[in-house]
């Protein structure tokens, strides 16, 4: 605008012209970097940080010598979302464990919650999001275990359900989300039940399944989602269990996933969400198991991880979504493991 009003040579005002265009592309430029640059990253006390990047799933898997008892860990290994390949296997380095079962993660991932079937205590720790690494171990002050076997958490991360194999009670704390504490721990009166090894809340959380070790049953029962009391229970219809261990469902909760270490198989049912019947059970064709106790399943409900506790290994397998059976099971690659038990992965 200001070049019109001045006087100067054709060529010499042409020259400043296109100096001037050139100065502003550049400037531009530098907006929009900058406006890219924010988009990617978080302020924090006035100074842009990057985002964290997205974690790959992990997979936590209990381990201990079950005939010394001097090898008590949780080993963490990253997942391939797309092969189901475990890699990068490590110690979590979490402390004070005694023969750990189970271990579970809040939804967030930032704490742990594991078992020990030889002190009778629950362990919490911290859990660093990005290298999976446990720290500040401690006991959460959970009371009335005997012998705890497995252990659940409601999505809040405020209710944990644990299951005695010991006296086949489940018993229900209150967590302190803040601190990982347990409190105001009782018996959910839930019967039924012989040798708990494994508990698992339905999506709607007003609805427990038991699996029974010794008894071969999966017991259903109605939860109250205030008293946290167990009522209603009964045999959910489950067939084919010789010394269950562990049960996965899909996301949707209609397909359930048991092992059976008795005959060394993987046990399909069908699930019927509004009653919690179990029908149409049968073996998965699961290969490459060896006296399996522990089993994940993704949300998907199309791939299988199950722990091999004598092998040593964890076996993946991929699930026919439509009919339940296994196929392609193979070595997932999992280390560092011995007399591995149970599994929880975190995706």
């Amino acid at each position: 605008m200001f070049l019109s009003k001045m006087k100067c040579p054709v060529l010499y005002c042409v020259t400043l012209l296109l100096m001037f265009l050139l100065t502003g592309l550049f400037l531009i430029g530098i907006n929009l970097a900058k406006a890219s640059y924010s988009q990617n990253e978080s302020t924090e006390s006035g100074q842009l940080q990057p985002l964290a990047k997205a974690t790959p799933p992990r997979a936590y898997i209990t381990s201990y010598n079950i005939f010394k008892r001097d090898y008590s860990k949780i080993i963490q290994c990253q997942i391939n979302p797309a092969t189901g390949a475990f890699s990068r296997c490590g110690d979590t380095g979490a402390t004070g464990l005694n023969n750990p079962g189970m271990v579970v993660l809040n939804q967030q991932g930032t704490r742990a919650f594991i078992v020990n079937s030889a002190s009778n205590r629950v362990v919490q720790c911290k859990v660093d999001q990005l290298t999976g690494n446990f720290s500040n171990c401690g006991d959460t002050g959970a009371s009335k275990l005997s012998q705890p076997a497995s252990i659940t958490l409601n999505k809040k991360g405020t209710r944990a359900f644990v299951a005695n194999f010991a006296d086949s009670k489940i018993i229900a704390c209150h967590v302190d989300s803040a601190t990982g504490n347990f409190s105001n721990c009782i018996d959910t009166g839930g019967y039924g039940f012989s040798h708990s090894s494994d508990i698992v809340l339905n999506k709607e959380e007003n609805r427990a399944f038991v699996l029974s070790l010794w008894g071969g049953r999966v017991n259903v029962c109605e939860v109250d989602p205030v008293t946290r009391q167990f009522s209603q229970c009964h045999n959910a219809g489950a067939t084919g269990l010789y010394i269950p261990s562990e049960m996965a469902f899909n996301g949707a909760g209609d397909q359930a996933y048991i092992t059976s270490q008795g005959d060394s198989k993987v046990v399909h049912c069908n699930v019927d969400v509004a009653t919690g019947k179990f029908s149409a059970c049968g073996d998965t064709g699961a290969t490459e198991v060896y006296v399996p106790t522990g089993i994940a399943v993704n949300p998907e409900g199309t791939r299988a991880y199950v722990v091999n506790t004598y092998a040593g290994q964890v076996t993946q397998c991929k699930i026919n979504p439509d009919s339940g059976m296994f196929s392609h099971c193979a070595n997932a690659g999992a280390s560092l493991l011995k007399y591995p038990d149970g599994i929880h992965i975190h995706w």
